[in-house]
Order: structure tokens, then sequence, then C-alpha cells
């Protein structure tokens, strides 16, 4: 384990440890009432054996896709297109699939991308949930979904643009280039402690600099035209391809896999796992963890839930959700926003939900 990763599960451990004594034990908090509801018993989730693995991914602002599969008994996946509006969500489209299916997404207005054996295979599928073909392995996926990076057999990193049932090689990266985020026309690499923006044909747009990983791990990803989302030393802000801050906000307590965004980067959605503890484990976990960088801690369990989605050029809170309970899987992918950005969804072990999103959010 390096030390950039050891002192990046430091902290989301401690992060962890004190999302555990300040969440609030709220079921919900700041929602408001869905636009639209469905208990999953009614589509046959109660038959399976619980905790079972559910995601979902909203193609529109009237279209939801969701995956469920269950564990135990190995029951296979059903993958399903449901439609919403007027307060129900009723199913358009569904199909039994591989129980080792584990994550979807939205490809642009194409289909779905269906991962299976945790992110080693993966098919598209057409919106009537028909197979239109074989990915490669993505290392990374832009946020429209339509462009992928994938390491090529020469060890170089092809870009390709998906097309129905095709895929259009559009660039390569060079070897030894780091590949932090990609878009639907541009890329940013890693060189040493630089971070470059440039478009895919190789003209640089942009770069800045940013501490070396040993002392602080650097995430980035596109989130519109001119913008970039930077997490680095676990502060959250929106810079420009030379590096200067354009907004701060805050990511909620806990940890989390994925972020999902509106196809103009203009709303992000966060959906972490948090843990509920005493002031005294709190405060020994903590140190355990500090002490050990992150490796004595023997108990991260989550016992709790948050999905956040903010609005990226002010940093202000549009939609946030807290549970105390139990997540089934915490670390699957449990909410998404819409392409517009003008709707949420949340799935838990009984529930899907579709909330509607304000046009102005309000508080950091």
């Amino acid at each position: 384990m390096t030390p950039a990763i050891m002192l990046r599960r430091t902290c989301l451990i401690f992060a962890a440890a004190i999302g555990g004594c300040c969440t609030q034990e709220a079921a919900s908090a700041d929602t408001g009432s869905p636009a639209a509801t469905i208990k999953l018993a009614e589509w046959g989730a109660s038959r399976w054996s619980t905790p079972y693995r559910r995601t979902l991914a909203l193609m529109s602002d009237n279209s939801v896709a969701v995956l469920l599969c269950g564990l135990q008994k190995l029951a296979g996946c059903q993958l399903m297109v449901a439609d919403f509006s007027n307060g129900k969500v009723e199913i358009r489209r569904q199909t039994m699939i591989s129980s080792s299916a584990s994550e979807i997404r939205r490809v642009g207005e194409q289909g779905i991308m269906v991962s299976f054996d945790f992110k080693t295979g993966h098919k598209l599928y057409s919106p009537e949930l028909a197979v239109l073909q074989n990915l490669p392995n993505p290392r990374r996926v832009s946020i429209s979904g339509n462009t992928i990076a994938t390491e090529a057999e020469d060890e170089h990193i092809a870009i390709y643009r998906i097309a129905g049932a095709g895929l259009s090689k559009i660039g390569v990266l060079r070897t030894g280039e780091e590949l932090e985020a990609i878009s639907d026309g541009f890329v940013v690499v890693r060189g040493g402690d630089a971070i470059q923006t440039r478009t895919i044909e190789g003209k640089p747009l942009g770069a800045f600099k940013v501490k070396p990983r040993r002392k602080c791990a650097t995430e980035v990803d596109f989130t519109g035209r001119g913008r970039l989302y930077l997490q680095t030393c676990f502060h959250d802000s929106i810079v420009d391809y030379q590096g200067n801050t354009l907004s701060r906000f805050r990511a909620p307590s806990g940890w989390g896999w994925r972020r999902g965004w509106s196809e103009d980067g203009r709303r992000l959605i966060y959906d972490h796992y948090t843990r509920h503890i005493s002031l005294l484990r709190n405060a020994g976990e903590t140190a355990l963890a500090v002490a050990t960088l992150g490796v004595g801690a023997v108990d991260e369990t989550a016992n709790g839930e948050t999905v956040r989605v903010l609005d990226t050029a002010t940093g202000k809170t549009c939609f946030e959700w807290n549970s105390p309970k139990l997540p089934g899987i915490a670390t699957g992918y449990h909410a998404d926003v819409s392409p517009s950005g003008k709707y949420a969804a949340i799935i838990t072990d009984e529930w899907l939900s579709i909330y509607a999103l304000p046009d102005t959010c309000g508080q950091k």
C-alpha cells in the first residue's frame, strides 16, 4: 500500500468517524416529498434474499434504469427501464441477466452500460434492453457515457466513441501518460505533479500544479466546458484549466466510490456511506486509524447513508437525504441525477424515489 493510498484511507476513516458523531439521525432532510415513488416489493424484489444489490441510472427527466440482483440464492439480476410521471413509476421494459451484473450507467440517449463481474466485463444495452455490443473495460467514462478510455494491447490508452452497435477510435494517449479524466472532446492527464487539460487530438488548453501524491491524494473530473472538478487534500472545488478556483463546496461526511453528474456538469450528486457511533468509540477509532495510517482500523462498517446534490457553480446544496439505517450493500451506487439536473433518484432496500430538484439551490 503506497503512502498516498494509506493517507487517503486514513482520511476517509477519519471523515467517516466524524460523520458518525455529527450526522443527523433523520430518515430524510431537506428533501420534500418525492415526485414519484414505487415500493420494490411491487417489482418482485421481496422474492429475493436480502441484502441484495440494487443500483440505478436516471436516463432522462421521465425515465430511469434499475438493476436488482439477488445475492444469497444468486437468482440472477432484473434489469428494467421504468417511466415516471404524476407520482407513479411504471416498468416499460425488463429482462433477466446474469447475477454477476454489478453496475449500470447511462450512455447518452443510446442506452445503458452494464458492468459484470465487478467491472471486468461490460455490455451496452439499448433503451429497449437489447444487447448492442460488448464493450472494452473502460478506465474512464465521460459524463455523457458516450466516450470511454481503455488500455490497449500495446499498453497505450485508446479513446473510443460509442456509436450504437459500433466503436470508433478517436484518440490515443502516449505510453506513460496518466489519464485522470475524459470528456467527449477533452482529456486530463497527469505528469509528475502537473495536471494538464488538452483536446483529444493533443492541443494543450491549460495546466497547473498539485501537491505530490505522498502528501495529498488528488482526483479530477470534467464538469462542463472550461471547468474541472478537483478534489485534493480532501477539499472539493471547481477550477478552470489553469487551476484557478471558481467555487468551493463540501462533500458530505463518510465515503463513496462514485459521483453522478448532470450532462452540463452543473449538478453533482454524492452518495456516501456513514457510521453512527458514540463519541467515545469515535475518538478511539479515530486515534487508532491515525496511529496506524488506516491499517489498524478494525471496524469500518457503514450503518447509514447520505445523498447530497450540489450546484457546482455556486457550491450551494440543492438536495440532501440522510438515513441512519444500514444500507444493504455499502459499496453500491444508490443515487443518481438526471442528465438535465432537474431530478434526483434514490433506491433503498424497499423503495425507489424520484425527487424534483429546485431551479435555485439553497445554503452551502
